[in-house]
């Protein structure tokens, strides 16, 4: 390390569990997406996987409160969250989630905040090769991140998009004889 810089540890569990992703708002706060029901562990956490909110209120560097913004138990291991002001961005396979904290108590109530899929079909549901965390180019959009595993969705304006991959849930798309981005004329089966 350079002498003018230093690590130290700024948050451990019990504050969070198994972080597979996090975002930083605007606040300084460190949004964490957990991933305690990743893979053959899917059933350890059965209200579903958590997505956290950090602070280091006392501003001493270390991070000293956490809470809950929403615990679903669609929530199964999420490889990405992004904050976007009350917009949290969820990428949890097959959709990728849009939670708006409505009255921004960085708490999600399902009775006043609002929970809408922004896109579904992406393949690789509990895999770390599937969707990751979306994020904001300077021209305005979202950007997200796609492993190996294939995707099969359709935009709110009609575009379709098929993305093809190796894994069983890719192979399965090019089996329809369908071919996808991400494949080529080799990869189709015999006709």
């Amino acid at each position: 390390m350079p002498e003018d810089l230093e690590v130290t540890l700024w948050a451990s569990s019990p504050l969070l569990f198994n972080p597979t992703n996090m975002d930083t708002d605007r606040e300084g706060r460190i949004w964490v997406a957990e991933g305690v029901n990743y893979r053959r562990k899917r059933d350890r956490r059965p209200q579903g996987d958590r997505i956290v909110v950090l602070e280091d209120a006392d501003r001493d560097g270390k991070a000293d409160t956490s809470h809950v913004f929403v615990q679903d138990p669609e929530l199964i291991s999420p490889l990405g969250v992004s904050v976007f002001g009350n917009k949290v961005v969820v990428a949890q396979p097959p959709h990728l989630i849009v939670y708006t904290d409505v009255d921004g108590d960085r708490r999600f109530d399902a009775a006043k905040d609002k929970k809408e899929y922004l896109l579904s079909g992406f393949f690789g549901s509990n895999h770390d090769h599937s969707l990751h965390a979306v994020v904001a180019g300077a021209d305005g959009r979202w950007y997200f991140n796609h492993g190996n595993t294939g995707a099969d969705f359709t935009t709110r304006d009609g575009v379709r998009y098929r993305v093809g991959g190796p894994y069983a849930s890719g192979t399965a798309c090019r089996e329809q004889g369908v071919m996808m981005a991400g494949s080529g004329p080799g990869d189709l089966p015999p006709a």
